[in-house]
């Protein structure tokens, strides 16, 4: 579960709970501080690969931004999507191509068992 904080001075008892919302399972919208830092800290604790509106995290396991920015991404997930997207197509082409061949053969089968008995009836 992702939490988020603002304050004044980054220590432990500075931090006050500020309202988000998650907009998806990468990406959420944070609410208005008045206070000087937006601090972040991650579902998987790792901040090094989320962005406060294109400022990349420092690395540590929260993200403290000075800014007061309004939207907080995890950057890496475009490439996942990709590669989810490549991997599901290649699935989809493999299962695509199987289908075709054992149609094919199929026929084949089924033609030539028609030709056995075309043969099978003029020879008799």
């Amino acid at each position: 579960m992702s939490s988020f904080y603002e304050a004044d001075e980054l220590s432990s008892q500075a931090l006050k709970p500020l309202g988000y919302k998650s907009i998806s399972p990468v990406g959420y919208s944070v609410e208005e501080s008045d206070e000087k830092y937006t601090i972040f800290v991650p579902p998987n604790l790792d901040s090094k690969d989320w962005v406060l509106d294109g400022e990349k995290a420092p690395e540590s396991f929260h993200a403290a931004w000075e800014d007061q920015g309004r939207k907080v991404e995890y950057s890496r997930f475009r490439i996942y999507e990709a590669s989810y997207i490549i991997s599901i197509s290649s699935a989809v082409a493999i299962a695509v191509i199987y289908l075709i061949l054992w149609k094919k053969e199929f026929l084949w089968r089924k033609t030539g068992e028609i030709i056995k008995r075309l043969f099978r009836a003029e020879v008799i």
